[in-house]
């Protein structure tokens, strides 16, 4: 940037503290083409200025800012044809998307129904099987990671074979590598095995022929009770896609009402007589 810049600031200065002076009075701080930046164009982001700021770099971040500006849309304007330049109208258009949409979410926030019923649930999952067909498989579980030599290995098995989830979890909590009891959720076996060392070149078929197994690794033991599965390519189960029908219910209804609003919203300008199409 060219030297004087403290000339500039005092010029900026003396613009701010007087505000009556006019562009053709101002001095000229820049120029791209036929386009000037004059002192009194940058008073008032002088005026705001943090305290803490350097004047000096202010001011000419704020004149590099400006030409490189000019420089980007003088190219555009040079390269870009009338069309592409008509931004008024990309500008209005996009204003009025704005104010429908955020219109139509208070509308929605103020009138839609969110409760969904766990009858709602399943008779979606019913009516759209087709839409829930798994991409993986899926398995429920329980498993136990501890010392293959532990003294209470019977004790594990009989817990996990027989539902004594309390004894379970409470010996499992002091005395486990690792663990996972929560038999509500559906889980990726892909992942499931790259967590337990299960063996196996087809997942299908181990699934369909396991509900129990133990897999030793090293000095652990892994002992596993598989307690549901779903195979790739079949029906999912309506608990592990509760969610995803909740959001498509939600869906479906915002999709109704914005409908309905907007029909009744029409009816109402038609017999107030606001609507005249020639």
């Amino acid at each position: 940037m060219k030297p004087g810049v403290s000339i500039w600031i005092a010029l900026i200065m003396l613009v701010a503290c007087n505000t009556k002076d006019s562009k053709s009075t101002s001095a000229q701080l820049a120029r791209v083409g036929q386009k000037y930046l004059y002192a009194d164009d940058l008073s008032q982001a002088i005026r705001s200025r943090s305290p803490l700021q350097d004047s000096a770099q202010y001011v000419k971040e704020l004149i590099n800012s400006w030409v490189k500006q000019q420089v980007l849309l003088q190219q555009a304007e040079k390269n870009l044809s009338k069309e592409d330049q008509d931004t008024q109208k990309k500008l209005e258009d996009y204003r009025n998307s704005l104010l429908i949409y955020e219109y139509e979410k208070q509308l929605l926030n103020q009138q839609l129904d969110t409760v969904i019923t766990e009858a709602q649930i399943l008779s979606y999952f019913k009516n759209n099987k087709s839409n829930f067909e798994l991409k993986k498989n899926l398995i429920r579980l329980k498993f136990v990671k501890t010392d293959a030599r532990h003294k209470d290995l019977d004790k594990i098995r009989n817990w996990l074979k027989n539902d004594k989830q309390a004894e379970l979890t409470f010996w499992c909590k002091t005395n486990a590598s690792n663990y996972f009891l929560d038999e509500s959720v559906w889980l990726d076996f892909a992942d499931v095995l790259k967590e337990i060392p299960i063996r196996t070149y087809n997942e299908e078929a181990f699934l369909n022929n396991n509900t129990y197994t133990e897999v030793k690794d090293g000095d652990f033991l892994y002992i596993v009770r598989i307690m549901d599965y779903r195979i790739r390519n079949s029906t999912s189960d309506p608990g592990q896609e509760r969610e995803r029908i909740k959001e498509m219910i939600l869906n479906q209804r915002k999709v109704k009402l914005l409908k309905t609003m907007e029909q009744n919203m029409i009816k109402e300008a038609e017999l107030s007589n606001n609507i005249e199409i020639f």
